[in-house]
């Protein structure tokens, strides 16, 4: 029988080990390689330099969060504050902080990041509503930029073990993880699912 409510639904993707996936920057870096996370943010000098740091740091936290804030706060150049609304949105997500995570994709998207970037967010939003068939028709729509791809599959398998598919989830657990062998979060979930 499909997984049904929103608190399961927490407790699935916390278990999950989306809160390190996508949170650390490490783990946003090997899923997103070439993505804009992180371009062009070390060339900015101080007096911002401590705030960018601390905003791309490997920790989880409100304190990042806040350190993610204060850059965007100081920074005028559009592509460096795309690239930190982007961070700052999976630090929310880490922090179960969906309408905050959605709306700085929303920014993020504004200033030019690329559009599967809202997509992801919608999705995740959609997955903590417990609108889980739509969450898989958003994840197919962002799934087109080699940089959310394997986020996007990884949330779509989520959203099918969810709705019961488990032969569909676990091809999606196992196609994230073949997208990005570094993430370690499919390929736990692949081997979770494959053990049930």
């Amino acid at each position: 029988a499909p997984l049904v409510g929103v608190s399961l639904m927490k407790i699935f993707l916390l278990s999950a080990g989306l809160v390190l996936a996508m949170s650390a920057t490490a783990s946003a870096n090997a899923t997103f390689p070439n993505a804009s996370i992180n371009n062009g943010l070390t060339a900015v000098q101080s007096p911002i330099q401590a705030s960018l740091n601390e905003c791309l740091s490997t920790e989880s936290s409100s304190r990042a969060i806040r350190a993610c804030s204060e850059a965007l706060r100081l920074t005028p150049v559009t592509e460096v504050r795309s690239a930190l609304y982007v961070k700052r949105a999976f630090l929310n997500l880490s922090q179960d902080k969906m309408k905050a995570a959605s709306r700085d994709f929303k920014y993020a998207h504004k200033l030019g990041a690329s559009p599967d970037y809202l997509r992801l967010g919608e999705g995740y939003q959609a997955l903590m509503k417990g609108d889980t068939t739509r969450a898989v028709s958003i994840f197919d729509d962002c799934s087109g930029d080699k940089k959310t791809t394997s986020m996007a599959v990884y949330g779509r398998a989520i959203a099918k073990e969810m709705l019961g598919d488990k032969t569909g989830a676990a091809a999606d657990y196992k196609y994230a993880s073949e997208l990005a062998p570094e993430w370690s979060a499919p390929s736990v979930e692949y081997q979770r699912i494959q053990g049930l």
